[in-house]
């Protein structure tokens, strides 16, 4: 790896880290082309190359989701029931995914791209057209454990095993929708689930036996020569990302959050057609 490469990826850490903090997200839309590019580079290809990818962004948005969460709990913004109800449950779903996974070459990534690609599209249009925060009708509702958060967490537990996304870019809008959270208690509670979600297929993917990649060290699948750099960054920064959030209107979050999975549908579209 060039000595370009070891000045990017703290950069590119830092930015996937700060959006996580700030939006609920996990910064994998960040991490994830890079990471695809940097094992393209040695020749990695075909399934590996998707386990490889998924193993180290789902690793860096767990520790973007800690950091950030440390963050929240000191701002006394942490809602620990409703934290544990929906992570629990997409720890469930994001386990079961990745061992198909990791145990079969099934996974055909077009197939649930088309499928993401309408969570998408109606998460931007729930920030662009929802009701906003103290709108006439509306009633804000406060974070805790509940039936319609364990599907949630569901949902974004399938979302993280099979994008390598944090889940957060699906459970923002579904808790606004469904749950009626204000967006800055739904940007908290995505946050502190993403790691409970991620553990066991961080856990995996270490006990899982992967091609060796010369020149690189490696702990199965993850690759410590891009996501310690990377890391650095996204520990710096997701707790810069939740103060930020902090001092933001509601108005300008969502349309950051929009604007920021505008980018993902686009990088999504190319995938597929370009």
């Amino acid at each position: 790896m060039t000595l370009l490469w070891w000045l990017l990826l703290p950069l590119i850490g830092a930015l996937g880290g700060f959006l996580a903090g700030m939006l609920g997200v996990g910064g994998g839309v960040i991490f994830i082309p890079i990471l695809h590019h940097l094992f393209g580079l040695y020749h990695i290809s075909g399934p590996e190359l998707v386990r490889f990818t998924l193993a180290n962004s789902i690793l860096l948005v767990a520790l973007s989701g800690l950091a950030g969460s440390r963050r929240q709990y000191l701002q006394n913004n942490f809602f620990t029931g409703a934290v544990l109800a929906t992570g629990l449950s997409g720890m469930c779903s994001a386990w079961g995914l990745s061992w198909l996974i990791n145990r079969s070459n099934w996974y055909h990534r077009e197939d649930f791209l088309l499928v993401f690609l309408f969570f998408l599209l109606l998460s931007v249009g729930n920030m662009l057209f929802g009701k906003k925060e103290g709108a006439a009708g509306t009633v804000s509702r406060e974070p805790e454990a509940s039936l319609p958060s364990l599907g949630v967490g569901l949902v974004a537990g399938c979302v993280m095993a099979l994008s390598g996304l944090g889940g957060g870019v699906i459970m923002v809008p579904l808790f606004r929708m469904w749950l009626h959270y204000d967006l800055k208690k739904a940007t908290s509670v995505s946050l502190g689930c993403i790691p409970i979600i991620a553990l066991p297929t961080i856990i995996q993917y270490m006990t899982t036996a992967a091609p060796c990649i010369p020149g690189l060290p490696q702990f199965n699948y993850l690759i410590w020569t891009f996501s310690l750099p990377m890391a650095a960054g996204v520990l710096v920064f997701s707790p810069l990302g939740v103060r930020a959030a902090r001092k933001l209107p509601a108005a300008a979050l969502r349309s950051i959050f929009a604007a920021l999975n505008s980018a993902i549908i686009i990088k999504t579209l190319w995938e597929l057609y370009g």
